[in-house]
């Protein structure tokens, strides 16, 4: 665990690619109203299984009501995928793809995810994989 990022900076560095694929999507296709989703608003913390010291946390996920034209699903899961890619989400796939819904995932090489998915609404989801804190927030999970 020693080698990984501190939890303080991968949160910071999620935060950003977050940031990077709204702009690239709204570049390309316009803008939208991205929210916090009111039934997943916090960060929210858990242990970690192979370190004591670890803990996973899951980021406030993003949401607006709507999604983007069917046409072009196809460009907005590029585009999702490309800047996660830059951001080290190199593992990534397509978890279901059919009409009227649309998943895509990505992680990164210490286990963090990211889930973006399009359907009556799109939503985008992050979740770090075990990373330790600079200075661990209260209360502890």
């Amino acid at each position: 665990m020693d080698d990984r990022p501190s939890m303080e900076s991968t949160i910071e560095s999620y935060e950003e690619m977050r940031d990077a694929m709204f702009a690239a999507l709204e570049a390309d296709l316009g803008p939208r109203d991205w929210q916090v989703s009111p039934t997943n608003d916090r960060l929210v913390r858990a242990g970690c299984a192979d370190d004591p010291d670890g803990e996973t946390a899951f980021l406030p996920s993003q949401v607006f009501t709507g999604t983007y034209e069917r046409a072009d699903w196809k460009q907005a899961a590029e585009i999702v995928e490309r800047v996660g890619r830059d951001h080290g989400f190199d593992d990534t796939a397509t978890v279901v793809d059919r009409p009227g819904d649309f998943e895509l995932v990505g992680e990164d090489k210490y286990g963090g995810r990211d889930e973006f998915g399009m359907a009556k609404n799109t939503t985008f989801g992050q979740r770090t994989g075990c990373h330790r804190w600079d200075q661990e927030p209260s209360p502890s999970p």
